[in-house]
């Protein structure tokens, strides 16, 4: 007797520690969630996806050469914490500069806010080509902001309003 109810609190034991354990997953990591921004707005066939890790960002990338449009989302990393109040000096014209330096030209033409989501809107040109672009920065944790972009030819707003309102609904475009 003894004997039989040892062995049943062994498999009882048993099974808690694999519940358990099942319980405790690793966290995913965040260059997943990153990319999992794109999974219900951006169609496989035909945008290309690719993603990085380094220690201040985790970065996506969806590139759409047979429309010439491009998505980026960038998880900037203040692993000493950042306020939403403060958010808007670091993307201030000195980041776009930066961000656009491979731009023939750049000029803001907009910006909007949804409570702590703002969305900057610029006229780019790049090869003699004019596109239109949509910028969204928004805090998503004490210490992660999320900036995405998207970019399609300026002969093309259409698309660029399908997919700026599939990512934000709410905030796909500036009022007119």
């Amino acid at each position: 007797m003894f004997k039989k109810l040892l062995l049943a609190l062994i498999v009882i034991f048993g099974a808690v520690i694999l519940v358990n354990a099942q319980d405790n997953k690793p966290p995913l990591r965040e260059i997943y969630k990153v990319l999992s921004i794109g999974d219900e707005i951006f169609e496989p066939d035909l945008w290309f996806a690719s993603a990085t890790e380094t220690v201040d960002m985790t970065t996506a990338q969806w590139n759409a050469p047979s429309i010439s449009a491009l998505s980026y989302v960038v998880y900037r990393h203040f692993d000493e914490g950042i306020k939403p109040e403060d958010i808007g000096t670091y993307f201030d014209n000195a980041w776009f500069e930066a961000a656009f330096a491979n731009y023939e030209s750049w000029r803001k033409v907009g910006v909007c806010y949804d409570g702590d989501l703002t969305l900057h809107k610029f006229n780019l040109q790049l090869y003699d080509t004019d596109f239109a672009m949509r910028y969204w920065v928004e805090p998503v944790s004490e210490t992660r902001v999320k900036a995405i972009f998207l970019v399609f030819p300026s002969a093309d707003v259409t698309s660029l309003d399908d997919y700026a309102a599939r990512l934000y609904p709410d905030l796909s475009d500036c009022a007119r």
